[in-house]
């Protein structure tokens, strides 16, 4: 079978594969070893939250929004990671934070929808979206892979956001 570059509508594929605007698209940094333990924190508080009413779903909702609006230091859960950072003496790792406020904007959409499921009866759904919203903090909090972070790149590509 012939490389994928030689076959044909080769340059079609290469140019859907290809990403908007290369990072950093804001010039912020964040501590990518803080936000893998967020993410850690945000398993436990995702599954306590699920186990409930909905009412600690929305209180994540409310701490994703803090962070993914560049407001960290009024996010418990920011805050405690840093704590647990220094306390462990982990290094600071210095990543774009834009990618991260896009994943902290998701984890908010998914918190938001987890903890209206819920309040609303729709526990089937909450649980769906739940375990979407696990799988991606696991990833990031397991092996430092942020779904959100590889989507990011692609937004350049959406007219709205060019």
């Amino acid at each position: 079978m012939a490389p994928p570059s030689e076959m044909a509508g080769a340059p079609a594929l290469e140019s859907a594969m290809t990403p908007g605007p290369s990072c950093p698209v804001v010039l912020d940094q964040a501590d990518g070893t803080a936000g893998r333990i967020v993410a850690f924190l945000a398993l436990g508080v995702l599954a306590v939250g699920t186990a409930g009413t909905g009412w600690v779903m929305l209180g994540l909702a409310g701490d994703f929004a803090l962070r993914g609006l560049g407001r960290p230091a009024f996010s418990p859960l920011a805050r405690t990671a840093e704590l647990l950072r220094r306390l462990l003496v982990l290094p600071v790792r210095r990543t774009d934070a834009g990618p991260k406020r896009f994943a902290a904007a998701m984890g908010c959409a998914f918190s938001l929808g987890v903890g209206l499921s819920l309040l609303s009866g729709f526990h089937a759904l909450a649980l769906g979206l739940a375990a979407i919203l696990a799988a991606c903090a696991g990833a990031e909090a397991f092996f430092g892979f942020c779904v959100a972070c590889r989507l990011y790149p692609w937004l350049g590509r959406i007219p709205r956001f060019r």
